[in-house]
């Protein structure tokens, strides 16, 4: 298969937002590696406090620093989140990846980057949060990617999806949730395509009823900028351009025609998602 995710299944957040749980027939549980506690650092006369997020993608990662203001919710009482203002956001930069594995050392040297450029010291961080999305979250040093940023951070939430669910379920939520609560008899398809996945989600009145996970992004194929010679090919694009016979190697410049029959592709795989059209899938790019 060269579009289709292995699982399409389910997920919840919990109430509190610090567990992360998906089921998944060959990935597992969507991993909640780190559990925020309770910080006793002071933030100071004015009540803010200091917020990092870091994003690790398929083709790019960032990070953004917030401020806000920590105060007790007046129905719950329970100690919330408000005014948020971002004070710095990163450019994207390239997420580092060194043959299957994320550079390691290239990903600690952004992380000192971000907090230098954000004015940011460690032990100003209130809280921080970090995911992993799309083909980083499948790299085999995953693992060892959360390790390096919570030895440089400190205490954090981190969470990898490798089910995609997570990932449909935020880019609805973030995109048109309240779009789709403004029409709340009409339903709502968002389509998240990234580097190296395509997250879909189909949402009634700001619910998110059903998600999905497609093999189609930008990082598949990579070129020399400004040409269409190929440096890089995933094995998911190398399966396409087996059914598409194309017989182009890395190295070489793709013809127009192979191009075109790629972007094709992927153009009838995006409208089989819209239009709910499963035998597309079932064929062997599928």
């Amino acid at each position: 298969m060269a579009f289709s995710y292995p699982s399409n299944r389910p997920f919840k957040l919990s109430s509190t937002g610090v567990t992360v749980l998906a089921k998944s027939n060959s990935l597992g549980s969507v991993r909640s590696l780190a559990t925020r506690r309770s910080k006793s650092r002071s933030h100071g006369s004015d009540n803010r406090v200091s917020l990092l997020g870091l994003d690790f993608g398929s083709t790019t990662s960032s990070a953004v620093v917030a401020k806000a203001g920590v105060q007790s919710n007046c129905v719950t009482g329970r100690m919330q989140f408000g005014n948020p203002q971002v004070v710095y956001r990163s450019e994207s930069v390239f997420t580092p990846f060194c043959d299957d594995s994320i550079d390691e050392d290239q990903v600690a040297r952004h992380l000192d980057e971000w907090l230098e450029q954000g004015e940011l010291r460690n032990e100003d961080i209130f809280a921080s949060a970090s995911i992993l999305t799309g083909l980083a979250a499948q790299r085999d040093n995953a693992k060892a990617v959360v390790r390096l940023v919570e030895a440089q951070i400190g205490e954090t939430l981190i969470a990898t999806a490798d089910d995609p669910c997570l990932e449909s379920w935020l880019a609805f939520m973030g995109s048109c949730s309240a779009l789709s609560r403004h029409y709340p008899d009409t339903p709502i398809i968002n389509l998240d395509i990234g580097g190296g996945t395509m997250n879909p989600a189909i949402g009634l009145n700001g619910n998110v009823l059903g998600t999905g996970c497609y093999f189609i992004g930008a990082r598949h194929f990579q070129f020399v900028p400004g040409t269409y010679q190929l440096v890089s090919v995933s094995k998911y694009g190398a399966r396409l351009m087996e059914f598409l016979g194309i017989r182009t190697s890395v190295g070489d410049r793709i013809g127009k025609r192979e191009l075109n029959a790629i972007l094709e592709t992927y153009v009838k795989a995006l409208e089989a998602i819209v239009a709910g059209e499963p035998d597309f899938f079932g064929s062997p790019v599928g």
